[in-house]
């Protein structure tokens, strides 16, 4: 079941018993039949927070295990509430996403696993490998934080790539070497600047062809100011309703650039209205 406002699925909420979209926020209720084929009989796959913590009473009903994410937190003050339930002792597992990796400082942590851990290696960004690294070393950093030795539990479907290997030895001179490297041999930051050129529209269609015609335009100076890619549909092709096709530019010499394009997108056909948006980001942090 995909979202209808985004190119993106639902994600099945256990606690709120609905489909929620994690890009717009749209949900809706939990069907009680496939919409496709009426069958009742329903597959739950993918390792969420709700699912782990979920397993991890099953397996030790024992042990108090609370989980923090952003459902969990909606509340004012239970954010807080959780944190000194976990460091005070009165639970003995946390649960959580990206946002307990970093920033918490638990003595007593003696072991950390992170889960799916190539999930962080999956995205089109060329800066995955460099997040990927620091998620991995920031989370591995909460064990053993007093005067005993951690231990970490990485899973993996990929445990000799080259990013779970440094990671876990903590090398970060090899991993910096490594990805410089890369990075100047494809001519990416920090070697150039990357401006992202987003073309949105409520209408597929037009936004591949305005995003067309704007390579044509751009083309006239492709060698002498910058380097041009694209258009291809961007990572998430709808978001917000809206469908977008991405450009990118890559130069060292951003200001003449910017000039350039300034007079490009004063164009009638590229200008702002109901049906059309051109945004224009440099040094994109969001590739997607």
């Amino acid at each position: 079941l995909s979202c209808k406002n985004c190119a993106v699925s639902l994600v099945y909420h256990k606690g709120k018993h609905r489909l929620v979209c994690h890009l717009c926020g749209y949900d809706e209720p939990y069907p009680e039949a496939c919409p496709s084929c009426g069958s009742n009989l329903f597959l739950y796959k993918g390792v969420g927070t709700e699912k782990l913590e979920e397993e991890l009473h099953r397996r030790f009903p024992d042990v108090t295990a609370i989980r923090i994410d952003l459902d969990s937190t909606r509340k004012q003050g239970s954010f807080e509430d959780l944190y000194h339930r976990f460091k005070s002792g009165r639970a003995q597992i946390l649960i959580g996403t990206q946002m307990i990796s970093k920033g918490f400082d638990f003595p007593d942590v003696a072991l950390v696993g992170i889960i799916s851990a190539d999930t962080a290696l999956e995205f089109p960004d060329f800066r995955v490998r460099e997040r990927a690294f620091q998620l991995l070393t920031q989370a591995s950093g909460r064990a053993g934080r007093l005067n005993f030795a951690g231990e970490v539990l990485l899973q993996t479907l990929h445990p000799d790539d080259p990013i779970i290997t440094l990671a876990t030895k903590h090398n970060y001179s090899g991993f910096y070497e490594r990805e410089i490297s890369e990075r100047r041999d494809l001519f990416f930051p920090p070697f150039t600047h990357l401006i992202l050129i987003e073309i949105q529209s409520p209408d597929a269609s037009l936004a591949e062809s305005v995003s067309k015609d704007l390579r044509g335009q751009l083309a006239k100076f492709h060698s002498r100011l910058y380097r041009l890619m694209g258009p291809i549909a961007a990572p998430v092709f709808k978001r917000r309703t809206l469908f977008r096709f991405h450009l990118l530019l890559k130069t060292t010499r951003v200001k003449m650039t910017l000039s350039y394009l300034g007079e490009v997108l004063a164009a009638k056909e590229f200008q702002r209205s109901a049906k059309l948006n051109v945004i224009v980001d440099v040094d994109a942090v969001d590739m997607m």
